[in-house]
């Protein structure tokens, strides 16, 4: 976890943090700066402590990934991936945590990717991710299914995630109130199916099928029907073949 019981900060130390806060609030090379100089620990160090700065340290830690290259190699050295998905415990910050993990994705070129998709494919990784979709209420929903998207560019994540209880939950969004969030979801749905090492058994086991056929007669969010109809005629081809 990141709590690991609080102290009061000195003075100093509130207004060393208050000051590097608003240095680097909205200046991505200051922010790099920080990261050169050593930032990354001291701030973990408030979050994991339960600091009372860490109001200000969390956000100012993932500015950081935002911030550039030297800011990300700085971050990875400290295990910073990791840390922002144990960030996705607190649910105030967690669609913040997660867009973190998914600018770092889509930030890195093939080379940087792998090291990264290693971290994801830890299992406390796998569980946190999959918890964090399935304590979503209504309105996190919104929020955290766009960047799990673009997270699941990761074929081994997508794969590996593909055969737990996330399609469960996704299936159960399927009722938000939110056409986008329907629709996001079966997005979801849809990627993990095609990167799936058996199509069949990925259908079956989640009788999509049905669940489909009903969502494509009763949608009332044309968007999302079409998209419905879409998955379930690639889904008919396959069970067809």
């Amino acid at each position: 976890g990141v709590t690991v019981g609080a102290r009061e900060p000195s003075e100093v130390e509130s207004q060393a943090m208050l000051a590097l806060y608003n240095l680097c609030k909205v200046n991505k090379a200051r922010q790099e700066q920080a990261a050169g100089a050593g930032i990354v620990s001291p701030l973990m160090r408030l979050i994991a402590c339960n600091s009372p700065l860490r109001q200000l340290a969390i956000p100012l830690l993932c500015d950081l990934v935002h911030a550039g290259e030297v800011s990300r190699r700085h971050l990875w050295k400290q295990d910073g991936l990791a840390f922002y998905l144990r960030l996705l415990e607190l649910k105030y910050w967690q669609s913040t945590a997660l867009n973190c993990v998914a600018v770092w994705i889509g930030a890195s070129d093939q080379d940087a990717l792998p090291p990264l998709e290693q971290v994801l494919l830890r299992p406390e990784s796998i569980t946190t991710l999959v918890a964090t979709v399935a304590d979503a209420d209504a309105d996190a929903a919104a929020t955290l299914l766009p960047p799990l998207a673009r997270i699941l560019q990761c074929k081994n994540l997508n794969r590996i995630l593909g055969q737990t209880s996330l399609v469960t939950h996704l299936l159960r969004k399927l009722t938000h109130p939110e056409a986008v969030v329907r629709k996001t979801s079966i997005e979801l749905i849809q990627a993990m199916y095609e990167r799936s090492e058996d199509p069949r058994a990925f259908i079956s086991s989640f009788d999509l099928l049905a669940v489909l056929a009903r969502l494509v007669e009763s949608e009332e969010s044309r968007l999302v029907q079409e998209q419905a109809r879409v998955l379930l005629r690639a889904m008919h081809i396959n069970a067809l073949i």
